[in-house]
């Protein structure tokens, strides 16, 4: 883990039960560790082994990284009194759009 942290373009190394605990994942379903790459970093294969043709010119986009995890939801209506509090009071995550479109909208 040391090492990893000290690697250019490396924000973050956590282990199996951290990484759970800090993203909310199951843990079996996690490596060893959790590397997470800076803004400006896509971690993986090396450049001379993908075929990057496919993307017609584009960046490569990864899953994202501490810098990727705001998300805004925007609904057509606006919120009830109850989910209108919870959005005030933590952190959405992608998969909360579909909480609010079934149960939070008037």
């Amino acid at each position: 883990m040391n090492l990893l942290n000290q690697q250019p373009g490396v924000e973050l190394v956590l282990s199996r039960a951290a990484a759970a605990t800090t993203f909310d994942l199951p843990a079996d379903r996690i490596g060893d560790l959790v590397v997470v790459g800076d803004r400006g970093t896509v971690l993986g294969k090396s450049k001379t082994t993908l075929d990057l043709s496919a993307l017609g010119g584009m960046r490569l986009r990864s899953h994202g990284g501490l810098a990727d995890r705001n998300v805004y939801l925007m609904f057509s209506r606006p919120l009830n009194d109850k989910y209108a509090e919870i959005a005030l009071s933590r952190q959405l995550r992608n998969f909360d759009v579909f909480e609010f479109v079934l149960n939070g909208l008037r």
